[in-house]
């Protein structure tokens, strides 16, 4: 059994360091270990790749099954890297258990299976895969975070709150592992726990415009409106193509009562997502609020036809045509704001 500490108890830096240090000290199987353990957190990182193979090349690297011999070659688990970045999904899952079935404890075969099943829909496989990857390797962050959120995409809210507290515990530092929580967390209802847990997750990667987003809608659904605001900005400083960010801040414009910049808002989020019903039904909302109701109408209708069930969209743009109908715009304006103001 080896001793070697688990890679999330330090750095992929100080991993390649320790490795070295190791090396030196001839003991080549810790070394192994280590460089083997980041290429599964970085597949193709040039240093631990290089360092594996030179390895593998001594005459003093054991290949027992307990040591790298059990895992793929490098140029295997390459191109299997390349195939899962190319989006073939199918292929890549076969890559995969093909692998599999020659390095059965391959832990990024398995990492991968997950990830690729969890594409494909097929989340009760991917938490099964996940579940056989942590027997292998039970201190993983990677393996609980992962299969926390497949268990979130089953519904399994309790159970992906488990797994991510155990990602965490891990690896204290993990700012997806905080994200993750924060919206099974919100999703729970549970607001004010959902926004510390963006907070950690902002802690520990500054620039994490995903987090400042979703601190801004839980923000938002408490009423912090201006709070909101500046998380959503923040999200489109850090991401200029953040079209989610885009969209919830024209929404946060909009209940300030900014409705010319919230209808800029919108109108980027749809330059940058030109299939976004959400945005194209917001835009329509906001048009009717300062009478723009023909162009209110086109964007309306544009969201029922990118998302032919969007129930909100349609109530509204019924309640639009009925008012247009009539030669009384003008009188029913304050009646338009209130009853096609949508929530996000």
């Amino acid at each position: 059994m080896s001793r070697t500490k688990p890679i999330q108890q330090f750095s992929i830096g100080q991993a390649i360091s320790r490795a070295k240090k190791a090396i030196k000290k001839g003991n080549i199987t810790a070394a192994a270990e280590l460089y083997s353990a980041v290429l599964q957190q970085q597949p193709g990182h040039p240093i631990a790749k290089k360092g594996l193979r030179r390895l593998k090349d001594s005459k003093h690297y054991d290949q027992s099954p307990t040591t790298g011999a059990a895992l793929p070659p490098q140029d295997r688990i390459d191109a299997l890297a390349n195939l899962f970045r190319s989006g073939q999904t199918s292929k890549t899952e076969q890559a995969c258990r093909e692998l599999l079935a020659e390095f059965p404890q391959s832990l990024i075969a398995l990492n991968v299976l997950g990830s690729v099943l969890r594409t494909q829909g097929k989340f009760l496989e991917a938490v099964k895969t996940y579940d056989h990857a942590i027997q292998l390797k039970p201190n993983m962050a990677e393996l609980h975070n992962n299969r926390g959120f497949a268990l979130h995409s089953l519904g399994q809210l309790s159970d992906a709150v488990t797994s991510y507290d155990k990602a965490i515990y891990l690896k204290p530092n993990f700012a997806s592992a905080y994200f993750n929580r924060g919206l099974v967390l919100a999703r729970l209802g549970d607001l004010k726990a959902a926004i510390s847990n963006y907070d950690n997750a902002i802690l520990h990667q500054p620039d994490y415009a995903d987090a400042y987003n979703n601190r801004g809608h839980s923000l938002q659904a408490l009423g912090k409106i201006q709070l909101a605001l500046e998380n959503y900005n923040e999200a489109v400083r850090l991401k200029p193509d953040h079209a989610d960010a885009f969209n919830n801040r024209g929404v946060a414009l909009r209940d300030l009562d900014q409705v010319e910049l919230a209808v800029d808002s919108y109108k980027r989020a749809i330059e940058l997502k030109p299939g976004f019903a959400s945005a194209f039904c917001n835009l329509g909302n906001t048009l009717a609020e300062i009478g723009d109701f023909d162009a209110s109408i086109i964007h309306l209708k544009e969201a029922v036809r990118l998302e032919p069930n969007y129930a909100k969209a349609h109530f509204n743009l019924s309640r639009l045509k009925q008012y247009a109908l009539n030669d009384t715009q003008i009188m029913l304006m304050e009646t338009l704001r209130v009853d096609l103001k949508l929530d996000e």
